[in-house]
């Protein structure tokens, strides 16, 4: 239906956002008030399971620091290089260079 879609898209740049390190300290901060309320209910209340996912996906996103050195090391080449590539493109259209995009 159009509202799933809607839902699906919301969610979708919802957990792009939450790739995000700037709000990561205020993310947590929020996550944990909620995780302590005894109605929340990431597997019934939609905001709860926005919520909830986002967080997994931080967690996925930096997490790898705690994986063998070897796996590690080549995970944190691969962003080196594809935030080298975004200030590359920022560079080109003329655009200020994001945090840690520079060379």
């Amino acid at each position: 239906s159009r509202d799933q879609i809607f839902a699906l898209r919301w969610m979708v740049i919802q957990l792009i956002l939450a790739t995000d390190t700037k709000p990561m300290f205020e993310d947590l901060a929020a996550f944990r008030l909620r995780v302590s309320d005894v109605g929340f209910a990431p597997l019934v209340e939609f905001p709860d399971t926005a919520t909830f996912v986002r967080m997994l996906i931080r967690a996925a996103d930096v997490g790898h620091g705690a994986k063998p050195w070897d796996l590690h090391e080549d995970w944190s080449n691969r962003i080196t290089m594809e935030f080298h590539a975004q200030g590359d493109e920022e560079t080109a259209l003329g655009l200020p260079i994001s945090p840690m995009c520079d060379r």
